[in-house]
């Protein structure tokens, strides 16, 4: 999948559950901040802004999850 995406050919099964794993918590993690931020707004339905704004407080950009992900192609940052 994303190892057959970045070009390498053999990745150990541990390792593969490794990145998994963090992957998993990371995603957990952002997805648990932005539900915060959608209960301190008084609001039911998590939005998009909510998950961007988690992302920056942990320094991490939309555009290169996204492109990491291939699901995007986003303009380079400057």
């Amino acid at each position: 999948m994303v190892a057959d995406a970045l070009g390498l050919k053999r990745l150990k099964t541990n390792v593969a559950d490794s990145i998994a794993h963090g992957t998993t918590e990371l995603v957990r993690e952002v997805v648990q901040d932005a539900m915060k931020r959608m209960r301190h707004s008084y609001r039911t339905t998590l939005t998009v802004s909510d998950i961007e704004l988690s992302l920056k407080a942990k320094n991490l950009e939309v555009c290169s999850i996204l492109s990491f992900l291939s699901l995007s192609k986003c303009a380079p940052s400057l």
